[in-house]
Order: C-alpha cells, then sequence, then structure tokens
C-alpha cells in the first residue's frame, strides 16, 4: 500500500501503522515544496485532500477491514523526517516509534469520538422503526456539514447523500458509544459486535438499522473477527521495501 500512496506527486514517504488497533493509519512525509504546517487544521485538511485519491487506491487493493479513513492520515513534522538507513530506505519501527506520541494524540481523537453518542438516548425498542429514528438523530449530526442540512434518506446510500469516511466513521464510533455507555451489561457486549466496516457493508439507515439489531440481539450468526490480528497481518504483508 505504501508504493501506491508514494506515487502521489504530494509524497515522498508512506508508513501504515497500527499494529494492535482496531484501526489502521498512514504516516506520510510531503515531498519538498508541498510541507505543510501540521498544526494549521486548514493546511491539514488541504493536504489530506490532494493525497486521498491515491489513498483511495491503495485501498483498493488492501482488504476491507484495513481500509484507511481520510482522518488517519498523519502528516509528518517538516523538522522531524521519517528515520532512514544508510542506502535512504525508510526505517519503519524507528519511524513509527519516532512518531509514537503523534500516532497515540491521533488514536485518542478519533477514538473520543465514541463518547459523542452518549447524549442520544437509545431507542426505547429494538425493532427497525425504534432504530432508524435513532440512527436518524446520530446521522443528523453530520447531515449539516456534509449533506447541506437536508433531511437524510433513510433508503438512500449515505455516500450518495454526502458522507465521506470521515463522517461515517464518526457516525459508527456514535453508535458504538452509545451502546457502551448503557447501564445494560448485554447492551454493553452488543458494542463490540458492531464491526469497523458496518457502514460500508450497511450504507443506508435502513440496512445499517438492521444490521445494529443483529448485533444487538445476537443475530449476526457469523465468527466474529479478530480486527486486531488481521490488521497486524495485513501490515506485514503490505509494508513491502521497508525496514525495521
Amino acid at each position: 500500500m505504501e508504493s501506491i500512496i508514494c506515487a502521489s506527486p504530494y509524497v515522498t514517504s508512506a508508513v501504515i501503522f497500527g499494529h494492535g488497533r482496531n484501526q489502521v493509519g498512514v504516516l506520510i512525509e510531503p515531498r519538498a515544496g508541498c510541507e505543510i504546517d501540521i498544526d494549521d487544521e486548514k493546511q491539514l485538511a488541504e493536504f489530506r485532500n490532494r493525497v486521498w485519491p491515491d489513498i483511495e487506491d491503495a485501498n483498493k487493493e488492501a482488504p476491507a477491514f484495513s481500509r484507511i479513513f481520510q482522518e488517519m492520515i498523519l502528516v509528518t513534522h517538516s523538522e522531524k523526517p521519517m528515520l532512514r538507513a544508510g542506502k535512504g530506505t525508510v526505517m519503519k519501527k524507528a519511524t513509527i516509534k519516532l512518531y509514537e506520541e503523534e500516532i497515540n494524540s491521533l488514536y485518542e481523537k478519533v477514538e473520543g469520538s465514541t463518547r459523542a453518542g452518549i447524549n442520544v438516548p437509545l431507542p426505547t425498542s429494538w425493532t427497525a422503526e425504534d432504530v432508524e429514528g435513532w440512527l436518524k438523530v446520530h446521522a443528523a449530526d453530520h447531515a449539516a456539514a456534509v449533506n447541506a442540512d437536508k433531511e437524510v434518506d433513510p433508503d438512500a446510500d449515505l455516500f450518495t447523500q454526502g458522507f465521506d469516511s470521515i463522517s461515517v466513521t464518526f457516525l459508527k464510533n456514535c453508535i458504538i458509544g452509545s451502546l457502551s455507555s448503557s447501564s445494560d451489561r448485554d447492551l454493553q457486549a452488543s458494542a463490540l459486535r458492531i464491526d469497523q466496516n458496518i457502514i460500508f457493508s450497511s450504507p443506508s439507515i435502513c440496512q445499517l438499522a438492521r444490521s445494529v439489531i443483529n448485533a444487538v440481539l445476537q443475530r449476526n450468526g457469523t465468527t466474529t473477527v479478530d480486527a486486531k490480528a488481521d490488521i497486524d497481518n495485513m501490515i506485514e504483508r503490505y509494508s513491502v521495501g521497508l525496514t525495521n
């Protein structure tokens, strides 16, 4: 995946990270002349948008569970370049260690969005109608930014309504956060059954409601996936040409 991302005219090097996590990210070193002030949110957003087409190309080559979301793009500081061996090869583990604080901070920020859902009361029952209504409340929080405040169509694909990888990640995290914050231990446990790619596999509110109900009522009938192990294996497989 790194080689595909490095094909971008804005990128010098890229290192995927995410060992022991439920979501992968990528550390990117901008090409000379493309450096940004990483503390400037506007510049960071613009850079992420520039490299996003190449990230999407890389995502096509990787398993679904290892999809890189836009908010998981971390950019190196101009004064802290990636560490390299004598021949210029990026030292992957050493570079990730160098950026350990920034990586942990990024995960805390993204995973912190799971707390955003606790302000929305859980459905009074786990029927399709109630769960769809509950999900529409969560989705409405993002619709203002991505859908010009239009009401979310429960039957339409969220991605065709302006939702992107960032907004669906936060929507997913809101669902998990709501379930995790419940005083009901069964509902807390159901949060662990929410698949990381649930919105990609169930992209409309109606489809998403069915998937959430299945998770809550333990009707999914599928084998639990060890996402962390899968991500670790993926990183080993796709980190070609990088040294430790």
